[in-house]
């Protein structure tokens, strides 16, 4: 039986298309890829939650607009495994890593990469991963958009970044997009100060009040941010400038 370019809901993964699909396929189109950690998100939450969230923008995205949809970056920066379930990768291991997978794409011929990150760990390295990309190359368009805060309406802003994890925003994103997923039973909110030390102070991997969360909010929430995407993704596809 003859193998089709994409899949059956016609997104375009990279990962499952052979060599010979590869070869052919449309070197405008943007590549989205999805990029999370592996971290405590409280009881309530899975530890690959931002991977889980980066993933499903990115999956959307892709079926809305064409653009090709590449296997996820699981693991993100995190400074020290303090939690159950933790996997900590320095900044330096990440960025040189996701600067290969970005080259790897850029060598295939892709010029246009979004990079949708779903943790604030990765905020830096993804920078510097986006500077070495342009400083390196004339001809890409490369940008990093981080759901939770990229061109967020006004009135969401402070719904989403009620905290600053695992929080009502973060734990309503994940209603909307894996219910089976959250234990709202094992929900606790915790009052940290606002710089990251709290993660490995407190124990709990919460900051915020995730108890507030629900699903119809997480919806909107999640509209919003994919409409972003799907907008940034739209632009790249038709722009012959840097959109970064």
């Amino acid at each position: 039986m003859a193998r089709k370019s994409a899949s059956r809901d016609r997104i375009l993964r990279w990962g499952e298309q052979s060599s010979l699909e590869i070869k052919t396929l449309d070197r405008q189109l943007p590549v989205i890829i999805p990029i999370g950690s592996v971290e405590s998100h409280g009881d309530h939450l899975p530890v690959g939650c931002d991977t889980i969230a980066a993933a499903r923008l990115a999956r959307d995205a892709c079926a809305r607009t064409g653009a090709v949809l590449a296997p996820s970056v699981a693991y993100g920066v995190i400074p020290a495994g303090e939690h159950d379930g933790d996997v900590p990768i320095s900044i330096n291991a990440f960025t040189a890593y996701v600067c290969s997978v970005v080259e790897g794409f850029y060598k295939n011929g892709f010029r246009k990469i979004i990079l949708v990150n779903g943790h604030g760990g990765n905020i830096d390295a993804l920078e510097s991963v986006c500077a070495e990309a342009l400083e390196k190359h004339d001809d890409i368009k490369i940008t990093n958009y981080e759901w939770w805060r990229y061109q967020i309406p006004k009135e969401w802003d402070a719904v989403i970044n009620e905290g600053s994890h695992a929080d009502r925003g973060e734990t309503g994103f994940m209603l909307a997009v894996r219910p089976d997923l959250v234990e709202m039973n094992h929900a606790r909110d915790s009052n940290g100060p606002k710089i990251m030390t709290w993660y490995y102070q407190q124990g709990s991997g919460v900051d915020g009040h995730p108890t507030q969360a629900t699903i119809s909010e997480g919806k909107k929430i999640y509209r919003i941010v994919l409409n972003k995407l799907v907008k940034l993704a739209m632009i790249a596809k038709v722009d012959k400038t840097r959109f970064i």
